[in-house]
């Protein structure tokens, strides 16, 4: 039986300190149930299906970025396992704009590039059980509603990169890997 429609979540904050080069975005998956609430990756079975949502959670409120592009690459995080992605690496992937993307799987991996997006997209205003789910941020739908059709174990990361305005600065922030554990029906 499948879960309620899940979200993971991703926040950037500008304000936030740097590691050299490297900035973090907060991350987790969201049960979308009233009210939306925190989920394990682990409870994940085929049939489920998972959107992408980015979060401007800076601070000071609205630091004026938005999202550019984003890469999420999927690997097999198991010995043995012939998939290197929860999804079906086939289907064409629909996006705003009437643009498509597909995943590109080689070396044991499946990755799905998304962008240049434009800096007008829309972005609504929404809660995130994540990062406070009384207040509102900027969010956008990065990637829509995935549904799970293959079993195992496999590692998910993400690079997103924001920008200010048209032609203003650019950061690049990441997620350490995470695992997804999925498709245990």
């Amino acid at each position: 039986m499948a879960n309620p429609p899940l979200v993971w979540h991703f926040g950037f904050d500008i304000t936030a300190v740097q590691e050299g080069n490297t900035s973090y975005l907060l991350n987790g998956l969201v049960e979308m149930e009233n009210p939306a609430t925190p989920a394990s990756p682990n409870v994940l079975t085929t049939q489920d299906t998972i959107s992408f949502y980015a979060f401007d959670v800076t601070a000071t409120g609205v630091s004026g970025y938005s999202p550019i592009s984003a890469i999420f690459t999927f690997s097999n995080a198991q010995t043995g396992q012939s998939v290197p992605c929860p999804f079906n690496t086939s289907i064409t992937i629909p996006l705003s704009g009437n643009t498509t993307t597909d995943f590109q799987v080689a070396n044991n991996a499946a990755v799905v590039q998304i962008g240049p997006l434009p800096l007008a997209a829309a972005a609504g205003k929404g809660t995130s059980a994540m990062f406070g789910p009384t207040t509102t941020y900027r969010q956008w739908g990065i990637l829509p509603g995935l549904q799970i059709s293959n079993r195992g174990r496999f590692l998910f990361n993400v690079e997103l990169t924001v920008q200010q305005g048209e032609g203003g600065p650019k950061r690049t922030f990441f997620v350490d890997p995470e695992m997804i554990v999925g498709g245990t029906n």
